[in-house]
């Protein structure tokens, strides 16, 4: 290496080679003789003092649900709307199709996408040949086509109420995936458990909510808003797998999937979302006049042959709806 410096430098005369200059480290000196508090006092300019302002965060209905914070830990509210359990395997399968296809996030996710675009009065051969597509899009099965067209025709044309079914919604009466961000002043679990226990019967029935305390913004999405007859709807599609038997998705057992997945505080925190939103386009907005009501469809079970099937349908009242927003505004529970 020293050779081929200097010959280098024998070809540049403004290169020069030399040997470095060497600088004596002087050794580390510790105060050792200096007792505990003077030692800190001495040293106290040379520290850093670093102080935590309060915690910023962007939550979600999972993150709630689940006992996380927003920042901590990442949900992807898609997924997990679409989780499904697998039921006992020696159980006597339905003979119902729609119970029959396959389980887990993606297809949930896949379900949630043909609602999200198809026209809802698409039936018959066209819906066939719309599915069709889609599952070759996603590299599924074509023999899906039939059970799922089954499912989505029960789905679209199932008689919510008298008159209300989601093909008979003009296209101006409906909202796909309303997006929310709801300002959150401070809330914590304590306080939201309990107002929601005061006033939903379902969430009486629940286990308290366990997450820590939330300041900033909560998010969300809303699968379907729509008016019908003066009146504003929240909707939310399903694709859990509640068992093999259509029984399962009586209204009546309903309650108990509610409950497994908390979906009661999801459309508790949908109807505020919308409460919100409602009080901001209509200037005479009145929650008694106004607020129509949430409808869970959990779609395996719902077919033409069983329109009564898969459905579950509630109306938060004013109290807790109101009472959420002052919550989320930094209210006390006490003046709630």
């Amino acid at each position: 290496m020293e050779r081929a410096l200097h010959e280098l430098a024998n070809k540049h005369p403004e290169i020069e080679v030399s040997e470095p200059q060497l600088t004596e480290i002087p050794a580390l000196q510790w105060d050792d003789a200096l007792p505990e508090q003077e030692y800190a006092a001495k040293h106290v300019s040379e520290s850093l003092i670093r102080r935590l302002g309060d915690r910023w965060d962007i939550g979600s209905y999972s993150s709630l649900a689940h006992g996380q914070s927003g920042a901590e830990r990442p949900f992807d509210w898609k997924l997990i709307d679409a989780e499904s359990f697998v039921g006992d395997a020696g159980s006597e399968q339905s003979q119902e199709p729609s119970l029959q296809l396959p389980r887990g996030a993606r297809f949930g996710t896949f379900l949630h996408s043909i609602f999200e675009e198809i026209d809802f009065a698409i039936s018959g051969p066209k819906l066939r040949e719309y599915l069709l597509q889609k599952l070759a899009s996603e590299g599924m099965e074509p023999e899906l086509c039939e059970p799922m067209a089954q499912m989505v025709e029960g789905v679209l044309h199932c008689p919510l109420q008298s008159g209300l079914s989601l093909a008979a919604l003009p296209s101006e009466d409906r909202l796909v995936e309303m997006e929310f961000w709801l300002p959150v002043a401070e809330l914590d679990a304590r306080s939201l458990s309990q107002l929601c226990r005061r006033y939903d019967p379902l969430s009486r029935e629940g286990e308290g909510l366990s997450f820590r305390q939330l300041k900033g913004m909560l998010k969300g999405f809303i699968d379907l808003t729509f008016r019908f007859e003066g009146r504003y709807y929240l909707l939310d599609y399903k694709s859990n797998y509640l068992g093999d038997e259509e029984e399962a998705y009586h209204p009546d057992r309903l309650g108990e999937a509610m409950l497994a997945h908390r979906y009661d505080l999801q459309y508790q925190l949908y109807a505020l979302a919308l409460h919100r939103m409602l009080k901001q386009r209509i200037a005479d907005y009145d929650f008694e006049r106004h607020f129509g009501g949430v409808y869970y469809l959990f779609a395996r079970g719902m077919t033409p042959n069983h329109p009564e099937l898969g459905v579950f349908h509630c109306r938060p009242c004013a109290e807790l709806v109101e009472g959420l927003d002052a919550l989320f505004a930094g209210a006390e529970l006490g003046e709630v």
